[in-house]
């Protein structure tokens, strides 16, 4: 019987992981481990050299916006001029290994640009564009390179903790980008989901592998006098790009680089994680490097400590004794007697936390040595299910 619950209990543990947003709690954990990395050691926001990210927000332009062909009012966008050159620069060089653009194309508001943009972007090889919620409206042309980057939200809780990489069976803008650079293809097969033969997840919680460091552009690097200024944390579109290269030395810049185009600095566009506050060209960035270490797979020894685990606390549940814990409390802290303590909740209750504990130490651990994580709101909650139909049963 232990057995048995342990594979069920596991198995439906997978099925509320694919649900895309987090229930309650491991927001809460993955804030708590970040905190005590950074107590033991220092927090490391430097960008590796297989990464180029080209901020935009310095580099604007003031454009008419219509609805319906009718004028509306002005808005900021990027500096269409300058994007053309680069994505000139960028495919007549060749170099890059992968370009994500986290810039919105919209219909409402046109420069003279737009055109040679879309035809540019539609001609390129391992390009992909972030979709919005206007996809109808979007060119025709860049329709194709265009994926979602979207992650879901509720009412208790809007910070980001899981990310959907499949999203009603259309990849993500991340995972198109692991796919192409990769050859390999997430699939679904009812309720689960392979990655080739291993077994996978529709969501992931996405390792916060670069962060925004406190004064951007530049990263801090420590020498033996103190902190002194450092490499660029990213490069300013127009000045540290197009003006500082010649097309040449811009082809050793992007050269086997994943090059991220979007906002970075003074974004509007920031999503609150458990790692900080972050643009959300970074979000998408660490999304796309957790899959590139696979962060949506389930490892073999992952599936065996879970079993192991849920094993003992299913052993602990079939084994309860509610007279020697939850009577004994009720009877010191609330003066109730055996027979109503056992009509109440409190053993119920008593297990729920004994299992929220547990599972939240366990789960602390798994994503500090590997980067795993799950829900513990559910699995406490099935658990405690579980231990009232037997309490229900042994009564019988």
């Amino acid at each position: 019987m232990t057995v048995l619950l342990s594979f069920v209990l596991m198995f439906f543990s997978y099925i509320v992981s694919n649900i895309g947003f987090s229930l309650f709690g491991e927001y809460d954990v993955l804030k708590g481990v970040r905190a005590i990395q950074a107590f033991f050691e220092s927090e490391d926001h430097s960008v590796p050299d297989s990464i180029l990210l080209i901020n935009v927000s310095n580099d604007r332009e003031l454009v008419q916006v219509k609805r319906d062909n009718i004028e509306v009012g002005n808005t900021d966008i990027t500096d269409r001029a300058k994007l053309l050159q680069l994505l000139r620069w960028l495919k007549e060089t060749n170099s890059y290994r992968y370009i994500l653009m986290d810039l919105v194309f919209d219909n409402n508001y046109t420069t003279e640009y737009d055109d040679s943009i879309y035809s540019l972007i539609a001609s390129m090889r391992n390009i992909g564009i972030v979709r919005t919620s206007e996809y109808d409206q979007m060119d025709d042309r860049i329709k194709k390179k265009a994926f979602w980057a979207n992650y879901d939200i509720n009412f208790w809780n809007s910070d980001l903790v899981k990310y959907p990489v499949i999203e009603n069976d259309t990849g993500s803008i991340t995972l198109h980008a692991y796919e192409e650079l990769t050859g390999r293809t997430l699939k679904r097969f009812g309720p689960l989901y392979f990655d080739g033969f291993h077994l996978a997840r529709r969501c992931i919680y996405p390792k916060m592998y670069i962060t925004e460091p406190e004064e951007t552009p530049f990263q801090k690097v420590e020498d033996k006098d103190g902190f002194q200024q450092g490499d660029l944390f990213y490069y300013n579109l127009g000045f540290d790009v197009l003006e500082s290269n010649t097309i040449s030395e811009a082809k050793i810049l992007f050269d086997k680089k994943i090059i991220v185009i979007g906002e970075f600095d003074k974004a509007i566009d920031r999503h609150n994680t458990y790692a900080g506050e972050q643009p959300g060209a970074l979000v998408v960035l660490n999304v796309f490097i957790s899959l590139m270490h696979n962060s949506h797979h389930i490892p073999l020894l992952l599936l065996v400590f879970l079993f192991v685990v849920f094993f003992i606390l299913i052993d602990y549940l079939l084994h309860y004794n509610e007279d020697r814990s939850a009577l004994s409390l009720g009877e010191a802290w609330l003066g109730w007697n055996k027979k109503t303590i056992k009509r109440s909740i409190i053993p119920l209750a008593l297990l729920w936390t004994y299992y929220s504990i547990m599972l939240t130490v366990i789960c602390s651990i798994t994503f500090l040595v590997s980067g795993e994580a799950y829900d513990i709101f559910f699995t406490s909650t099935l658990l405690s299910i579980m231990a009232w139909i037997v309490r229900i049963i042994k009564r019988k």
